[in-house]
Order: structure tokens, then sequence, then C-alpha cells
């Protein structure tokens, strides 16, 4: 049972919710107690027209954490302390005890932040994470204790492992994990402070499976989340699904899921990445990843504010343009860097890509019935299944030359002499059959036969 001085899951999860508004850093009378200040909204509601929101949270979810904070008496008295809110936010809390409570809210949507995510696959620490330690290192608390949701919880897990002299406790969740030389510098650190970490994540996240988790694995665990799907990801969810529950609980997760298959898949593939950044297979990965996709998350998660780092569409543009052609030409880079030892957990990452995008495209079919539509507008598949089987054929040509000229050489080894025998043997070590060509073909071959097939289904439905 979690001693009552402190505040439970409950009360942290409501805090994580808050912070994504901008009550925190707004409020003009810190002196009061933080329910006198929330209250002003439950007896206008109209106000909270005027309170800028992220997170992914709507303005009425906001009024249910209002009025749960307005509701708890531990809540209510307590004060609002220093905050900081310079690409990133946290606020600290402090109860009539004068215990303090520090809250980190998420991305919120915002470029930077995005990209700061993507920065942490390759460094020690990021930005966010630097300015999050100057933050908790400036407060004038010891035993504080830590939360944050998504960004917000890996913020939180840092500075417990950096700060851990002054943290009592840290819940974080689904925050993502560390890279590989974040767990080589602070390893003391880790082995000193990691057990004051918890994590909860919701059955189908997929953002805490990335990179190296350093949460005890006794206490990271999932919980349900309402509206659980692909991308089912986000704190006030996971209050609202559990908060039955933890009201018979003392206020504390009890009730633990086993997670999605999905994010076991993509934690694999992550934490393979940043375990083996200092191979010449992963660093070229870890290259892509930070310089174009960190780049490239941030203008598509971070689009709805497009003022954190970007002045205008026209420079949004311009940066999606240059970092596209930048993104192909790196990607096609690390393909032909992939080494064939690691082709097996590429293959895992690639699977759990994959089922992503297949549920998210049957989810948008089923709620849009995008497909419907599209195919009485359109009632053929539009491609040259002819070209397509026309390119296979050309690709068995080249093959059945090459394993021509490979016959050649071999009735060679009977004419030459000892001094072109080793001429010979390096022209013939490179020629033979090309298994990857055969594959190539067949996959022309079959992708043809599919499209076909599915056209004649297409069209029969529609007849």
């Amino acid at each position: 049972m979690e001693d009552e001085r402190w505040l439970n899951d409950s009360q942290l999860l409501l805090l994580d919710c808050l912070v994504y508004s901008d009550i925190t850093v707004d409020s003009l009378n810190f002196e009061k107690p933080l329910g006198e200040i929330l209250q002003q909204y439950i007896n206008d509601p109209a106000l909270i027209e005027n309170v800028k929101i992220s997170g992914g949270i709507s303005k009425d979810e906001m009024m249910v954490v209002i009025k749960d904070i307005c509701e708890d008496e531990k809540m209510y008295n307590m004060k609002i302390g220093p905050s900081v809110d310079d690409g990133i936010r946290g606020t600290c809390f402090l109860d009539e005890d004068g215990h303090a409570t520090v809250a980190f809210r998420g991305t919120g949507g915002t470029y930077k932040q995005w990209y700061d995510n993507n920065e942490g696959f390759g460094e020690i620490e990021t930005v966010a994470q630097r300015k999050a330690r100057k933050f908790i290192e400036n407060l004038p608390y010891n035993d504080i204790d830590v939360t944050g949701d998504s960004k917000g919880g890996n913020l939180s897990k840092f500075v417990t492992i950096v700060c851990g002299y002054k943290i009592h406790k840290c819940l974080s969740v689904e925050g993502q994990g560390f890279s590989k030389e974040f767990k080589k510098f602070y390893a003391e650190q880790l082995k000193e402070y990691k057990e004051k970490i918890t994590q909860v994540s919701g059955k189908y996240d997929k953002v805490d499976g990335n990179l190296i988790e350093i949460c005890p694995k006794n206490k990271n665990h999932y919980v349900k989340r309402n509206g659980d799907h692909i991308f089912g990801h986000g704190v006030y969810e996971i209050y609202l699904t559990n908060k039955e529950s933890m009201s018979r609980n003392n206020g504390m997760l009890v009730d633990y899921v086993e997670p999605d298959g999905t994010a076991e898949k993509i934690r694999a593939f992550t934490r393979f990445l940043s375990e083996h950044s200092d191979t010449p297979f992963v660093g070229p990965a870890l290259e892509f990843i930070s310089d174009y996709l960190g780049n490239w998350a941030g203008i598509f998660f971070g689009f709805w504010n497009i003022k954190d780092g970007i002045d205008s569409k026209e420079e949004l543009f311009f940066i999606l343009k240059d970092s596209f052609f930048d993104y192909c030409k790196s990607l096609i880079q690390f393909a032909i860097s992939l080494a064939d030892d690691s082709l097996d957990v590429i293959k895992k990452g690639i699977d759990a890509f994959c089922d992503m995008g297949s549920n998210l495209f049957e989810w948008i079919c089923a709620k849009f019935q995008v497909g419907e539509k599209y195919a009485y507008s359109n009632p053929l598949v539009v491609v040259d299944t002819y070209s397509l089987k026309n390119y296979a054929d050309r690709i068995k040509q080249v093959n059945e030359t090459i394993n021509s000229i490979d016959d050649r050489l071999d009735s060679l080894y009977w004419r030459v002499g000892l001094l072109d025998i080793w001429n010979l043997m390096c022209a013939d070590a490179l020629t033979g059959h090309s298994w990857r060509l055969d594959r190539c073909a067949r996959y022309l071959y079959e992708t043809a036969d599919e499209y076909e097939k599915i056209e004649k289904e297409i069209c029969g439905i529609i007849d």
C-alpha cells in the first residue's frame, strides 16, 4: 500500500493530464490552492474555451480532470510551485506537508520535441533532457516525486537517474527508453536509482517500446485503455479506463494485462538498433533515424503547432522537399549496407510496421468506407500487370545470360595456364546464378497475379 503522505497513481495521472493545459503556467495567483484556481472553470465552464490544451485531450475531457482534482481533498489543497515552459513543460506541485511533485508534459504536438525524440537514438542526452535536469537541480526540494506522459515519461525517468539523490519515486506513463550511450555513461547511477522507477503503458502502446528500457521488468506494467487501437497512446484514456479500479485499490493501478504483439516487435527492433549502435550495420541506420526520420516526425506529428520551429507553410514545403530527397538517398545507402546476419531482426521490425500499416488501413476503411467508395468510382485496378510480367521475363533472361557466362568461365579452367588461373578464379567467383534476381522475378509474377485476382474480385462485387 502506498504511503498516504505521497500522491498515489490516480493523483499522479491527473497531474499528467493537467499539464497538457496552460493553466499551471499561466495562473496568476500561485498562493491559492490548486482547487481554487481550477474551481473557476467549474463555476464558469465557458472559461475552458480560452485554455490551450494538447496531448490529444479535448476540452470536455480536461473538464473531467479538473472536476476530479477538485473532488480530491489532498489535490485541492496543493499549491502550484515553479514551472518550466521553455521547449519542455514541467510544473512543480506542493502538498500541505511541503512534499514536491513534478509533472512533465509530453511533446505537446511541437516540431522541436518530436525531432528531439529521435535524437535520443544515438545521444547520451538530448536538449530536452538537459533542460529537465536543470529544472530539477534548481528546485529547492528533495524527495521529489516525478511523473510524465509519453515524452514526459521519458524526462521523468531521465531525471530519476541523473538527479536520483533528489528523487523519491518516478511514475512514467508510456515513456520511451534510452540509447546505448546513455546506458553506458550512467551505468553507476542506473544501478543505484533505477528501482525508483515504475512505468505503466496501454496494452497497444508503441512509444514505450522504443529504445532501451531502464525500468526494472517487475515494475514495467501494461494496463487496459479505452479506445485501444494500433496507435493507442495517451494518459487521459489510461486514467479514465482504470479510474474505477484505482478507486477500489487506494488509488493504485493494479489491473495489469499483457502487451500487444506488435508493440513487442517494435521493442525488440529498436532495442537491437540501440544496443548495436557501434556496428557497421547499425551505425548508418541510427544516422538515418536521427537525421531524417527525426525531421519527418517533427513535421508530420508536430504539424498542428508549426510556429514552434517552422515560420510558414512555404518553409514547411521546402523542408519536406529537401528532406524527402535526402531520405530517399539515405534509404538506398542504408539498404545496401544491410548485413545478412541482421536480416532476421530487420524482418521483425519491418513485420511490426507492416502490421501497424495493415491495421491502420483496415481501421480507416471501416471508419470512412473508403474502399467501397473508391471501388464504385474506380472499378479497375490501375496497374499494368503486363509490364510487371514483362519485367520479370527480362530479369529471368539476365539471369540466364549470367548462367551462360558462368558455364563458359568454368570451361576455361582446362585451357589457361597457371599464371591466369587466379584471375579466372576471381572472375568466376563474382559470376553465377543470382537467387536475388530469381526472387525479384518471382515477386513481380506473384504481384501481377494478385492484382489481376483482386481486380476480378472487385469487378465481381460491383457487378
